[in-house]
């Protein structure tokens, strides 16, 4: 089962308090000057004895296996530091490393977690290619430029918070969990490219272990294979992204269905962040549908909120609110709070297939002989010699002509009122009311723009 953010977090920091507990870690530590620089196609048990290093040349992990999972704390990198086609076997944490020049994880492959905790990346970060079978997170770094993650793969969560960075690609990626990203604590404002992104929805994903074109490269370089190709399968609950804080956008309309808003943030934090999207991201005016999409994503975050500046959970005991929380429950799913206007036609479709069963059920015969007389013939007037069969659709059908009559007002030879008795008119009345409001409520609570949206996107790819 997928953890949750609130529980992904929680152990994160927790695990953040205990390590600097028992590490007595503080800005101050003493570092070991390492002049090593070449551990490619190695295995490790454990990262720790690099912990505290500072690493004076270019260091290459290039193809290094780490076997077990550690915390891999207060490293320096004065210059490029290689960890492609790494293979990560366990979940790992890198705590307050400095990468001074290029940091390149690109092929890397994370079985289990990878955390990356108050880090600072002063040059260029790349993630291309890279594997991330289980959470990948960045909390509390710094990116002194744009994170390159092209055809990097994620099957667990992805987390960007409280972390300083320009921006990041993410053209040809895929996508198959939470993705959590925004800051509450920085005046730079992301830039996130999804597009060229592959969202999954909710399924079973095969994931290969070593993929064939890590052999390859090895075998060109006469290392030898690094290690076994494998496969598993792992399902996924699909992509939902998730935001915590303003950014900029760049992604296809279509793609807006996946993104939320956190639900823990109150009323106006929520607002901020849509209004700085929409500003920074979809200003122009080709955007409308964009702005209005991301209206209605506001409007589903916030439909049980108060507007104040506090968050305060609903609770169950908030007896006074229960009109209004009902109220909203059915705008939402009969017109989409009025951004989908036209759910109310499915509605339609059931109001009148329901009635039409009432109608065949207790009322055929007299709608049987209230239609002869209306139209002045004995067709709809059940023969004997019938099969039971042809009553049944005979009546049924009239019963769906009655209730379409009815319940679009249409207009009927003969005067209903009249002919139908008390009990028949006020089952009758009910259906005609329902229609009626449902017309009101077509017209009168629609958000500005959604007509236009729904059209043309009939006559638009």
């Amino acid at each position: 089962m997928m953890k949750s953010f609130p529980q992904i977090a929680k152990g994160s920091f927790l695990i953040i308090f205990l390590f600097q507990l028992s590490s007595g870690y503080a800005q101050d530590e003493h570092y070991v000057v390492t002049d090593s620089s070449n551990f490619s196609s190695q295995s490790f048990d454990d990262p720790d004895d690099f912990n505290n290093n500072v690493f004076q040349n270019s260091v290459s992990f290039y193809g290094s296996r780490f076997l077990k999972g550690s915390n891999w704390s207060n490293s320096i990198f004065r210059k490029d530091v290689n960890f492609s086609y790494a293979r990560f076997d366990t979940s790992i944490a890198f705590w307050g490393h400095q990468f001074d020049s290029t940091a390149d994880f690109s092929y890397g492959q994370f079985f289990g977690d990878a955390n990356f905790y108050y880090s600072k990346f002063l040059n260029k970060a790349i993630f291309s290619h890279a594997q991330f079978d289980n959470c990948a997170a960045f909390f509390e770094c710094e990116f002194d430029s744009t994170i390159k993650f092209n055809y990097a793969e994620f099957y667990g969560p992805l987390i960007f918070l409280d972390t300083i960075l320009p921006g990041a690609d993410f053209n040809n990626c895929i996508f198959a969990d939470q993705i959590h990203l925004g800051t509450t604590s920085s005046t730079i404002i992301p830039v996130f490219d999804f597009n060229l992104a592959t969202f999954i929805d909710k399924s079973t994903v095969q994931i290969i272990h070593g993929a064939p074109d890590i052999h390859e490269v090895f075998e060109l370089l006469n290392l030898g294979a690094p290690y076994t190709s494998e496969k598993k399968r792992k399902e996924v609950p699909g992509v939902k992204i998730i935001l915590h804080g303003p950014i900029v956008l760049k992604c296809q309309l279509e793609k807006l269905k996946y993104f939320s808003l956190f639900s823990k943030l109150d009323y106006y934090r929520k607002k901020y962040i849509v209004d700085s999207i929409k500003e920074k991201s979809f200003s122009e005016e080709k955007y409308s549908k964009e702005r209005f999409e991301l209206d209605y994503l506001f409007a589903k975050s916030t439909m049980y909120q108060e507007k104040t500046s506090i968050y305060a959970p609903n609770k169950w005991h908030h007896v006074g609110r229960w009109p209004k929380w009902f109220c909203m429950w059915l705008y939402n799913a009969t017109m989409g709070l009025g951004y989908r206007p036209f759910r109310l036609i499915y509605w339609v479709i059931g109001l009148i297939l329901l009635f039409t069963f009432i109608y065949t059920k207790f009322l055929s015969k007299r709608i049987n002989a209230f239609l002869s007389k209306d139209w002045k013939s004995e067709l709809a007037v059940e023969n004997d010699k019938d099969s039971n069969f042809i009553i049944f659709w005979g009546n049924l059908l009239n019963a769906l002509y009655f209730s379409v009559s009815i319940f679009f007002t249409f207009r009927l030879q003969k005067d209903i009122l009249i002919f139908f008795s008390r009990r028949e008119k006020f089952l009758i009345a009910i259906e005609w009311v329902l229609g009626f409001f449902i017309y009101f409520s077509f017209v009168a609570f629609s958000k500005k723009g959604s007509f236009l949206n729904t059209i043309t996107a009939l006559f638009t790819s």
